[in-house]
Parts: C-alpha cells; sequence; structure tokens
C-alpha cells in the first residue's frame, strides 16, 4: 500500500512542477497566469506541496517498516489515554518511550488492551511485557478503512499486554478538560453531561452509540464536532462580554484571541477545531493590524498549517466536512441566496434554510464517499437543531463558571432541553443509500458546479471547463 501511495504522490508533486513550468516560462500561457492564481503565490503553493508530500512519504514509509517482523514487544511506555472499557480488557493508547530491542519502534503509539490488575491513568509510566498485532482494515473498496483511519493520530497498531509494571505514577497535573468533565458529571444526569462534553470539549468517546448513530443517519453529525460554528458562538459570547467591559478595540480583540488559544489548548486542538481556531485569530490580526480581512488566505494557511502539523488529518472526516462546508457556505450561499419576503421571519427561515443547502452543496460527495447515504432530512434538521446547538453551547459555557449551588435550579429545565435536543437528533426520514462515486465522477459533479453555479466569465475556463465536461461523460 505504501508503495502505491509513494508512487502517486511522487507523480502527482511531477505533474505539479510540470504544470509550475509550463505556467511560468511558456509565453503563450505566461498571460493565463493571473486566470488561475498570482505566481508568488503559485510558488508557495508548490513548496507547501512538496513539504507535505516528502512529510507524508516519510511517514508512510515509516509505517509500513517500523514493526516488520515486530511480534513481542517489551518496552518502557507511557499511557496517553483515559482508558475506555471493552468487554474483556481496557483500551488505552499508549506511546513507546523505549525500547531496547527494537529501537526503531520509539516514539510511535499503540492501542494497548489492558486486563490487568492495577489501576493506571493518563500519564503513568508502565514497563510492558505484550503481543503485537498489526491492525487489518477491509480492502473492499467504499467500506471504511480503519487502519489509515489510525494513521492521523500516529497509532501503528495494537498490543495485548501479558505483563506489566508502573515505574511512575503520573504528576498530579491538573487537566482543565478533566476538571470540567467532573463539574458537568456531578451536576448533570449521564446523557445531559455527555452532550456538554461532547458540544463544548469535543470529546465524543463517552456519547451513545445509538445518539451517534441518529446524528450520522440524519446527516448532522458533523453538527457534534467543534468546528466554524461553535468557534463562532465562543467568540459571540466573548465578544458580548468584552464589550461591556473594556473600552479599548485592540484590547478586546487580542483578550478574544487569547481566549481561542487557551480554548484550543483546552479541548487539545482536534483538526476541525484547529482550522476553525487559526480562521478565527487570522480574522481577528487582520483586523487589528489592516482592518481587513481575506478569507481564502484565511482558509488556506490554516489548513497548510494543519496539514503540516499531520497530513493524515487529510483523511479525518471533521477536517473533510469542516474545510469544504466552510468554503461551500461562503462561496456558493451569496450565489444562490434571494430576498423572498419582506416578513423577517419568513425571510430568516429561508436564509437558514438556503445557508444548510449552501453548506451541503460542495460536501455531497465527500458524505456519499464516507457515509454512502444521504438524508434529505439533514436540510430540514439542520435548520432546527442548529439553534438548539448554539443554546446548548451558551448554556455549557455558563456552566463552568456558574457555582454549584446555582446549577441545582437550573438542573431540571437544562435537562428537559437537552431531552427534547435529543428526540429532534434521532428524527430521521427519506435517506438515499448511494454507490461510492469514483474520481470521474466527482470531477464531474464539480466542474459542472464550477460552470453552471459560479459561472466563470473568463471564455477560456469557461471552454476548460466544457471539455472536462464532455470528457468525463
Amino acid at each position: 500500500m505504501g508503495l502505491y501511495i509513494n508512487k502517486g504522490i511522487a507523480l502527482f508533486l511531477c505533474v505539479e512542477i510540470l504544470i509550475y513550468i509550463v505556467i511560468s516560462n511558456i509565453r503563450k500561457t505566461k498571460r493565463y497566469v493571473n486566470l488561475i492564481i498570482n505566481k508568488k503565490i503559485l510558488t508557495i503553493f508548490l513548496i507547501a506541496q512538496i513539504t507535505s508530500g516528502i512529510i507524508v512519504i516519510q511517514k508512510e514509509n515509516k509505517f509500513n517498516t517500523a514493526y516488520n517482523n515486530v511480534k513481542e514487544v517489551e518496552a518502557i511506555v507511557k499511557i496517553e489515554t483515559a482508558g475506555i472499557q471493552k468487554e474483556n480488557s481496557t483500551e488505552y493508547i499508549i506511546k513507546i518511550l523505549k525500547c531496547d530491542k527494537y529501537a526503531k519502534i520509539e516514539k510511535t503509539k499503540l492501542k494497548m488492551s489492558y486486563s490487568q490488575g492495577e489501576k493506571i491513568e493518563t500519564g503513568d509510566i508502565l514497563q510492558i511485557q505484550g503481543e503485537y498485532e498489526q491492525i487489518n482494515s477491509y480492502k473492499n473498496k467504499g467500506v471504511f478503512d480503519y487502519e489509515k483511519y489510525l494513521k492521523k493520530d500516529n497509532i501503528y497498531g495494537k498490543i495485548r499486554v501479558n505483563k506489566s509494571t508502573i515505574k511512575r505514577k503520573s504528576k498530579s497535573k491538573i487537566r482543565v478538560s478533566e476538571k470540567i468533565k467532573e463539574k458537568f458529571k456531578d451536576n448533570f444526569d449521564v446523557q445531559t453531561a455527555n452532550y456538554f462534553i461532547t458540544i463544548i470539549l469535543g470529546d465524543k468517546t463517552e456519547l451513545d452509540k445509538q445518539i451517534k448513530e441518529n446524528f450520522q443517519n440524519g446527516g448532522i453529525s458533523h453538527l457534534l464536532a467543534i468546528s466554524g460554528m461553535h468557534i463562532n458562538c465562543i467568540i459571540l459570547i466573548i465578544t458580548y462580554i468584552v464589550n461591556k467591559t473594556v473600552n479599548s478595540y485592540k484590547i478586546r480583540k487580542l483578550f478574544t484571541i487569547s481566549i481561542l488559544i487557551i480554548y484550543g489548548s483546552i479541548i487539545e486542538f482536534s483538526p476541525s477545531a484547529t482550522r476553525a481556531i487559526i480562521m478565527a485569530i487570522m480574522h481577528l490580526t487582520a483586523l487589528l493590524l489592516l482592518e481587513k480581512d481575506n478569507f481564502l488566505v484565511n482558509i488556506s494557511v490554516s489548513s497548510f498549517i494543519v496539514l503540516i502539523i499531520n497530513p493524515y488529518y487529510l483523511v479525518d472526516t471533521g477536517f473533510l466536512l469542516s474545510f469544504t462546508a466552510t468554503i461551500s457556505i461562503v462561496y456558493v450561499y451569496k450565489k444562490i441566496r434571494r430576498e423572498v419576503s419582506q416578513n423577517k421571519i419568513i425571510q430568516m427561515i429561508a436564509d437558514s434554510l438556503i445557508l444548510t443547502m449552501s453548506a451541503n452543496i460542495l460536501i455531497a460527495p465527500i458524505v456519499i464517499c464516507l457515509f454512502k447515504k444521504v438524508s434529505l432530512s439533514m436540510i430540514i434538521m439542520g435548520i432546527i437543531i442548529s439553534p438548539f446547538i448554539f443554546i446548548i453551547e451558551v448554556m455549557g459555557i455558563s456552566i463552568i463558571v456558574i457555582p454549584k449551588f446555582i446549577l441545582k435550579f437550573l438542573k431540571v429545565p437544562i435537562e428537559i432541553f437537552i431531552s427534547i435536543f435529543n428526540f429532534l437528533s434521532s428524527i430521521n426520514f427519506l435517506t438515499i443509500y448511494f454507490k461510492v462515486p469514483n474520481i470521474v465522477q466527482i470531477i464531474l459533479y464539480y466542474t459542472i458546479i464550477i460552470k453552471f453555479l459560479f459561472k466563470p466569465k473568463r471564455k477560456i475556463i469557461n471552454k476548460i471547463l466544457t471539455s472536462i465536461i464532455v470528457i468525463s461523460l
């Protein structure tokens, strides 16, 4: 698999370099450069692609060779995550700190099945002995590739521990996210607490499996991921507070940026959250320094930073849906928005409907590739659920700072509200199942969108798009 990926990346980079040389040097094509992209930006983009390609090749080579001929592992490891209870054991993510026999596996991560009697926690250092197992994925086309999914978290396989010794207990470091979780769990029932933990902290590990399936079947699972909508909610709350308390425009912006960075560190910078936070910080910085903003620059730089940190985020569902939906909302919404009524309420409902449709136009092929189905209820439910998400976000952030004795009076109405939200999220109708589209069909879909929705004014671009449609058909 790695060989094919490496060849594919090498071929892709060679094609990009050839395109760059042609655009930059052939006299006839020079005048078309500005139709596509500025030459300096093209150079930066090419450097970014080459850098990303090299990183992916190196990582892929390590994934394919690090655990060759490794069966028995004896190593010193660190517990990276809290345990998830399975049928006969508890599962942890561990990081190999030292392995005398196989030095090449140091700094890699594994899923550890642990059934020993000793209690272990995040941050503990253990000496373990166990059997390494490779994670095998179904190779059928269109089936979820679990092995590739784990690569984004640098996980190389799994180990079943036969013997372990605790070398050092974790230092009593206060984790803010754990304290927030405890406050939610101590004051609300399990379902309510898990919704708050998911929507505020982005941690879906404890959310009921049926609830996850309800959101997925309804086509609204992206609403549970911390993304632009959630970050915008936080910015609105912060802005409201600082506008009431701080007079200086610059201090207000700097304070908001600081809060976003602190929030990002608490939720450990998930891919979709990182994109949204970087974009928000760039937007606020641009307003602070230049008094203007550029969406395309913001989303390009944020995606570049996220993928340089970990190129395997490219297969992360949250990353793909978050970036594509944001681009779709910004560019498609203004193309299809219409004034339908002078009545503000009717216009607001129409705008919400158009906004939801805008978000789904560009992500439709991705949703089909990932889930093999599209629920038409997601358009209607997206409109209904989104305000609930905003209210839960406001409530969750408020609960963090509200004293415990006040929460006693709010517990019942909050739990009733969450129950209504849970019922609405389970509504699903008119689900259409699709065969996974091939690359030609995907290219055809996006080409038609560009040609007939965006309607490029340049004749040369229209000719190119028409040619692609004809060839694809």
